[in-house]
């Protein structure tokens, strides 16, 4: 076996899927760059006029997530959430931002100019009463999350056989 260093250094930015909930004010993110070795820390934000501070953390494994609640100042009925990759204070890439509402039903990502194709393919499936479930990566293209658990069985489908 030959060991190098090396540095995973993906042609497409980042995904961010959320699921958010209009009974408790929670968002639940789940971001992914799939191929990067870069990122150690996500800064996710939650605006409605795209500034404030954002919430850092450390990245865990190849799919990260992060649950937080949603700070609605009176008279805003919907919010831009996304994500950065940090190494160190560098950002090296940017999520999509996914517009969510105060009722926890539908969604929409942001037109994302220069971003990609632009073009808006999200995913949204409300899940009753209690929210929604929107996803995108910084391509414009939407992401299921059958995408995310497809790929997870494959990981450790993959690990199974080697244990065998």
């Amino acid at each position: 076996m030959v060991r190098a260093n090396w540095t995973g250094t993906p042609r497409t930015g980042p995904s961010i899927y959320i699921s958010t909930s209009a009974d408790n004010n929670t968002a639940q993110t789940y971001i992914s760059w799939n191929g990067d070795s870069r990122v150690t820390q996500w800064r996710v934000y939650a605006s409605q006029n795209e500034t404030g501070d954002g919430m850092t953390f450390d990245k865990m494994g190849f799919e990260t997530t992060y649950e937080f609640q949603l700070d609605w100042p009176q008279g805003v009925e919907e919010m831009s959430i996304w994500a950065e990759g940090l190494n160190g204070d560098e950002v090296i890439g940017t999520t999509q931002r996914v517009m969510v509402t105060r009722e926890g039903q539908g969604g929409r990502i942001d037109d994302q100019s220069g971003l990609g194709s632009g073009e808006s393919n999200s995913t949204v499936s409300a899940g009753g009463d209690s929210g929604n479930s929107t996803s995108a990566d910084s391509q414009g293209n939407g992401a299921s999350t059958s995408h995310f658990a497809s790929t997870m069985m494959l990981v450790v489908a993959g690990a199974i056989s080697l244990m065998v």
